[in-house]
């Protein structure tokens, strides 16, 4: 089977696009992270005292990473169908 899987396209395929996910998906919490360790000026700044803009910018984070890990759990899903059809 491992052969099979070195082999298949749609396997490689869906293995990077995971691969290419986890690393966005990393990103986006690693950006809400440091946004949530700042004290009350540095946010001040990034938000220019805004906190709307603040409230805005956390709620796309937060949306842009819940989208990347349903695409990856739809891209795992494929992987795990390629290799259900491998056997």
């Amino acid at each position: 089977m491992k052969l099979y899987v070195q082999d298949s396209i749609e396997f490689i395929n869906a293995r990077n696009e995971s691969l290419r996910l986890i690393k966005d998906i990393v990103t986006v919490n690693q950006e809400l992270d440091k946004i949530f360790k700042m004290d009350e000026d540095s946010l001040g700044e990034l938000c220019g005292f805004n906190l709307q803009d603040l409230h805005k910018m956390i709620e796309d984070r937060l949306k842009t990473s819940a989208i990347y890990v349903q695409k990856f759990d739809d891209v795992s899903q494929k992987g795990r169908e390629v290799l259900k059809n491998l056997d």
